[in-house]
């Protein structure tokens, strides 16, 4: 879990202009050069496959922060002393 917000808001804002430059990297190679269906299917498919795992990325740091933040796997049983 990253505690330092400001390291958490560099990790964001890389991984958004990560995922903003590879989509801006497909409009320009389809713009520029024309591609055929193939490679422009294959140009397409490696962005969202990068933008998919970054997203999972980050729900898995959510799930994670979730789970730490309410200590549900620590939780004292209920009922009389222990």
């Amino acid at each position: 879990m990253i505690r330092n917000p400001r390291l958490r808001r560099g990790l964001i804002i890389a991984a958004g202009a990560v995922i903003l430059s590879a989509w801006a990297m497909v409009a320009a190679t389809i713009w520029l050069f024309e591609p055929s269906v193939a490679l422009r299917t294959g140009i397409v498919l490696a962005a969202a496959l990068l933008t998919e795992a970054i997203f999972w990325l980050g729900a898995a740091y959510l799930g994670v922060t979730m789970f730490d933040r309410f200590r549900i796997w620590r939780r004292k049983p209920r009922g009389g002393k222990s």
